[in-house]
This record gives C-alpha cells, sequence and structure tokens, in this order.
C-alpha cells in the first residue's frame, strides 16, 4: 500500500487507486532483499582500516544489527583487534570474565550452540558479539592459533560472521584473516587523502583473495 500520502490517497479511495512506491521504498526493499538472499555457506565479512577512529566498529554493529534484525539465522560480530579492542562496549548485555575469545578458543566441548552462547552476548536486534581479552591486566594477544580455533567453532553454529579487525594490518594474524573472509569492508574518513595514503587497506584487497571489497565512509 506505501507509507505517507500513498497510503492516505489508497484509503480515501478506498483502494481504487494505489500509488506505486517511492524510489526511497523501491531501495529499501531492494536492500532487504539482498539481506534476505539464501546463503549457501557461512558468510564471513571483515571491517578494517588502516586507522582508528573512522567508525569500523561502529559500521560493524549497524551492518551486524541490520541483518540479523531481517534473518532468522544466527548473527555474530567477533572482535579481533588485538590492541583492547572495544566491540563490547557497543553492546549493553555485558558477559562474564570469560565472555572473549581468549576463553572460547580453549573450549573444549563447543558440539553444542548453548556451549558456545555462554560466550557470547546479545543485543536487541539479537546479534550476538564476542569480545576481545580487553582486561588490561591480562598479557594475552589473539594468535593466529586461537583466532583459527575460534573460527572452526563459530563456523558450526553462526550462519554470518563479522570481524571487526584491528589497524595492524600488515601482521600475520591478518592474513590469516583474510584467508577466511568472503567480503571486506574498507572503513575510511571524509578526508580526502584517506583511501589514497600508502599502506590503506585498498592495496590489499587484491592480496586477499576475498569474494568482494568495498570502501565505506
Amino acid at each position: 500500500m506505501g507509507k505517507g500520502w500513498r497510503k492516505l490517497v489508497s484509503q480515501m479511495t478506498f483502494g481504487l487507486v494505489t500509488p506505486g512506491p517511492s524510489a526511497k521504498q523501491e531501495e529499501h526493499e531492494k536492500l532487504i532483499r539482498s539481506i534476505t538472499a539464501p546463503l549457501l555457506d557461512v558468510y564471513v565479512v571483515a571491517f578494517v582500516s588502516a586507522k582508528g577512529g573512522v567508525g569500523k566498529t561502529t559500521m560493524t554493529v549497524a551492518a551486524g544489527s541490520a541483518i540479523a534484525r531481517e534473518r532468522g539465522d544466527r548473527v555474530i560480530a567477533v572482535d579481533v583487534d588485538t590492541d583492547l579492542g572495544n566491540l563490547s562496549s557497543r553492546f549493553e548485555q555485558k558477559g562474564g570474565p570469560d565472555a572473549n575469545i581468549e576463553a572460547l578458543s580453549s573450549l573444549r566441548d563447543a558440539s553444542s550452540y548453548p556451549n558456545v552462547a555462554t560466550f557470547t552476548v546479545q543485543n536487541k536486534d539479537r546479534l550476538e558479539m564476542l569480545g576481545a581479552q580487553n582486561n588490561p591486566r591480562s598479557s594475552y594477544t589473539l594468535n593466529t592459533q586461537d583466532f583459527e580455533a575460534t573460527m572452526q567453532i563459530l563456523r558450526k553454529h553462526y550462519n554470518v560472521i563479522l570481524l571487526d579487525c584491528g589497524t595492524a594490518i600488515t601482521s600475520p594474524l591478518f592474513s590469516t584473516i583474510a584467508n577466511h573472509v568472503d567480503s571486506l569492508v574498507v572503513v575510511a574518513s571524509q578526508a580526502p587523502t584517506a583511501s589514497t595514503a600508502p599502506g590503506q587497506p585498498s592495496s590489499g584487497c587484491r592480496r586477499t583473495g576475498s569474494h568482494g571489497c568495498c570502501h565505506a565512509r
């Protein structure tokens, strides 16, 4: 029926006149169809940036929330920042001391979803989150072995996995992360030089072998 004046016209004419959807509505419906399209396998998206403070974590949560809200699948955002990542600060629900990637990677019995879910929290849109080990008193640093173990667990229980990466895009860990992703989202600032600076992820998209690479500002 449409919204706004389109809905009003339809009601006033008892359905005899039904204006078509606006361009904005058509674009929204197209986006929803894209989000809810069937998946043939677990889909992994990495959100990256060569500098902090450009909205990478915000973008991760926003995209993850939209996907989780529109799909009936299990969707999880994972903080893989090795430098005290703050993804957990975007969730009202707080996990216990073991609700982080360090603890999950060493889980012995990961065969059931309830066991895995004890390490995550969830927001109102059903997006789950696995936080980083961001206890400043901990000497733990996420490594490639623990990341591989975590991904092996998550792939068994989730349909969409979003990775909130750190800024160390030339590290061995990022190379391992890149091997797992289907799409790479490069988040840049509004500065004119943001996408052309040496070492930016845009030049690394070709090296990851990921299926898709897009820039978000």
